[in-house]
C-alpha cells in the first residue's frame, strides 16, 4: 500500500505541474465572507474540496461539477485557515490518493488588528503524574499544526523524553497548562521529510531538539536531544571544519604525564666474592634475585585531542575523508561510521529515507552526506559560527529538497547511468559540433552539447548535466531549485537556459585550459575541484555565494567537492 500511495503522489505530482488550483477569497473579513475553489478540468481528478482545517469540515463541489466549488463562512473574531485537497481514485480496492493544492488564511475582526496567530505554544506542569515537570508543545490553531501536540516527560535533572503514546487525559492536561515564554521552530532537519521541532529560549531548560520519523498528518516526534554544551560544541566543530578544510589539521596535540614515587622493582644481584653454593662447592660468585624499593621519576607523552575540540567531530571529520577517497566497495562502510556518530551524538536516525542518485549501484548510490546537512541549520539556531546563508532561505531549501525527494520518479527521459567509462587515450577535447551546439539558444542544443559529451567524449559530468537540463530525479531537481532560491531577490537571471549556457562555457573553458597544461592527470577529463571552480566564477559574476553550487553546498569550499564528488560525479578524474 505504501508503494501505491507513493506513485498516487508522483503521479498527481506530475499532473499538478500545470494546475491553477486557487481558492480566491478575501484575507480579511469583518463576519461574512466567500470562498470559491477551483481545481483541474473535470475527469482529471475525482474531486476537489474545501476544507475547513479549524473545525475540521470539509465542502465539496456541486454533483455537475465536483472540482469547484464555493462556500459562505459568518464567523466570530478570529483567525481561519483553509486547504483545498484533490483527490484521485483507483480501482485496485477503492483506494485514493489526496494532494493538497493551495491554502488560504482569513483573519475575521471588528477592524481593529488581527488577533495574534502564534503558531505553537509551550506549558509546563506535571502531566503524567510522576512528580517532576513536564514540558508541552502545543498548536492552539489546528490550521496551524505543523506537528501533532507532544509532551516532552522531565526526570528532575534536566533530561526530557518524549512520550510516543500521550494519553488523551494527558494531553488535556498539557493543553490546560501554564504557558511560558520560549521560541518554537519546525522544519526537516534530518532530511527525513518530517517535521522536525527545536526549542529554544526556554526559561530554566537547555534547547531542545524534538526529532520526529513521520510526515503529516501523523507527525509523531520520537526521540529528544537535551542541547548540552557537548553537544552545541560538536555542532560548531562540524560548521568550522566545514568550512575549513584545515580546522582539524592541528586537532592532535601531545600531552607529557610526570609520574613520580615508590616503586617495587624485581633486579637481579651479583656479589662478588666467594661462598658455598647448594652444593657444598665454594665459588668465586654469587647470583640471586631480590625485590627492592625504588623513588622513581619518569614522563610518559601521549597523542590527544586538543581540549578544544569534540572528539566526536574529528571523528566524524575523519571518516569524511575517508568517504571522499574511499572505494565504491568501501563507500558503504564509511556511511555507516558516519551515521553512527551522528546517531550517537545526536540522538536521531538520519538514514530513512535513502536519498539517493537515480542509479542502480547499491554501493555507489548510497547518500548519506544528507545527514550532515543538518550543521550549518542548526548553528544558525544556537547562535554559533557557521557559514554565511539565512534561516528562512535554508528553510526553503529543505522544503525545495523535500519536493525534489517526491518528484524524483515522475521524469522518464534521463541518464540513470552514473558511471562514464572512456577508453585509454580518449580524447576529452571539446569537438566542433559541441562548439555549434553552445553558441545556441534553444533547450534542445543545450541539450545536445551534454548529450554529445557523452556519446561522443565521455565527459564524467555528462548524465549528472543532462539530469540538470532535463529537470530529472532528485539531483537535476535540486541543483536547479538551489540556484533559483539562491537567485530570489537579487539581480542573477532566473532563466535556467541563460545558466545553462554559461556553465557550459565555464566547462568548455576549464576543459581546454586543461589541455592546453596537459594535465595534471587524465588530459582534458575534469576533477571536482576544477568543475566546482568554474561554477563558482559563473555564479560569483552573478553576485551569488559559491554554496549556490550543489557540489559545495554547506560550505561553497571547493575543498568539499572532494568530499561529494561521488554522489555528482562518480568518474570525475583525480584532482590537483
Amino acid at each position: 500500500m505504501t508503494g501505491l500511495r507513493l506513485i498516487s503522489a508522483y503521479f498527481l505530482l506530475a499532473v499538478a505541474t500545470n494546475a491553477q488550483a486557487v481558492i480566491n477569497g478575501p484575507s480579511e473579513s469583518t463576519g461574512t465572507f466567500t470562498l470559491h475553489w477551483s481545481s483541474l478540468p473535470v475527469g482529471v481528478v475525482s474531486a476537489s474540496m474545501l476544507i475547513d482545517q479549524t473545525t475540521g469540515q470539509t465542502y465539496y463541489g456541486t454533483s455537475t461539477n465536483p472540482n469547484s466549488g464555493s462556500q459562505t463562512f459568518t464567523l466570530p473574531n478570529g483567525t481561519y485557515y483553509f486547504r483545498e485537497e484533490q483527490c484521485m481514485s483507483f480501482s485496485l480496492g477503492g483506494s485514493y490518493v489526496c494532494m493538497t493544492m493551495d491554502t488560504h488564511t482569513v483573519v475575521v475582526s471588528d477592524g481593529a488588528s488581527p488577533p495574534p496567530g502564534a503558531t505553537h505554544i509551550v506549558t509546563r506542569g506535571q502531566f503524567n503524574s510522576d512528580g517532576f515537570e513536564d514540558i508541552a508543545v502545543i498548536a492552539p490553531v489546528p490550521g496551524l499544526r505543523k506537528v501533532d501536540d507532544f509532551i516532552l516527560a522531565g526526570d528532575g535533572s534536566g533530561n526530557y523524553t518524549t512520550l510516543t503514546h500521550p494519553t488523551s487525559g494527558q494531553l488535556n492536561a498539557a493543553r490546560a497548562g501554564a504557558t511560558t515564554a520560549a521560541v518554537v521552530t519546525v522544519g526537516d532537519l534530518s532530511m527525513d521529510l518530517a517535521k522536525d521541532v527545536v526549542v529554544t529560549n526556554l526559561n530554566g531548560v537547555d534547547d531542545l531538539i524534538i526529532w520526529s520519523t513521520d510526515a503529516q498528518p501523523n507527525n509523531h516526534p520520537v526521540s529528544t536531544l537535551r542541547v548540552t554544551p557537548e553537544v552545541t560544541n560538536f555542532i560548531d566543530d562540524m560548521a568550522s571544519g566545514l568550512a575549513d578544510p584545515n580546522f582539524f589539521d592541528n586537532a592532535v596535540t601531545t600531552e607529557t604525564v610526570t609520574v613520580a614515587g615508590w616503586f617495587a622493582v624485581n633486579v637481579i644481584i651479583i656479589s662478588p666474592g666467594y661462598a658455598y653454593d647448594e652444593h657444598g662447592n665454594w665459588r668465586y660468585f654469587d647470583i640471586g634475585f631480590a625485590r627492592i624499593l625504588l623513588y622513581l621519576v619518569f614522563n610518559e607523552t601521549f597523542e590527544v585531542l586538543g581540549p578544544n575540540f569534540s572528539p566526536e567531530a574529528y571523528m566524524l571529520d575523519q571518516e569524511l575523508d575517508n568517504l571522499g577517497s574511499a572505494n565504491p566497495a568501501d563507500v558503504g562502510e564509511a556511511g555507516e561510521k558516519i551515521i553512527a556518530i551522528l546517531r550517537g551524538i545526536l540522538n536521531s536516525e538520519f538514514f530513512l529515507p535513502e536519498i539517493r542518485p537515480p542509479w542502480g549501484d547499491p554501493e555507489d548510490g548510497r547518500i548519506v552526506v544528507n545527514a550532515i546537512y543538518f550543521t550549518p541549520i542548526l548553528c544558525r539556531l544556537f547562535n554559533l559560527s557557521c557559514s554565511d546563508g539565512d534561516n528562512q532561505r535554508t528553510e526553503r531549501e529543505l522544503e525545495d529538497r523535500e519536493n525534489c525527494v517526491l518528484g524524483a520518479g515522475i521524469t522518464i527521459s534521463a541518464y540513470k547511468q552514473p558511471k562514464v567509462n572512456a577508453p585509454p587515450g580518449n580524447d576529452f577535447s571539446i569537438t566542433s559540433s559541441q562548439q555549434t551546439f553552445s553558441s545556441g539558444i534553444s533547450h534542445a542544443e543545450r541539450r545536445s552539447f551534454w548529450v554529445s559529451r557523452l556519446n561522443d567524449s565521455r565527459d564524467p559530468l555528462a548524465p549528472l548535466a543532462i539530469d540538470v537540463v532535463d529537470d530529472a530525479f532528485f539531483l537535476g531537481c535540486a541543483a536547479n531549485s538551489r540556484y533559483l532560491r539562491f537567485a530570489e531577490g537579487t539581480a542573477a537571471p532566473t532563466d535556467l537556459m541563460v545558466v545553462g549556457f554559461d556553465v557550459i562555457e565555464g566547462h568548455m573553458d576549464a576543459t581546454d585550459d586543461e589541455i592546453s597544461r596537459i594535465g595534471p592527470f587524465v588530459v582534458g577529463k575534469l576533477g571536482p575541484r576544477q568543475v566546482a571552480d568554474y561554477h563558482h566564477g559563473v555564479f560569483r559574476r552573478y553576485g551569488l555565494p559559491k554554496r549556490t553550487f550543489g557540489g559545495t553546498p554547506i560550505t561553497g569550499n571547493r575543498n568539499e567537492a572532494l568530499g561529494t564528488k561521488w554522489i555528482w560525479c562518480p568518474s570525475c578524474d583525480e584532482d590537483n
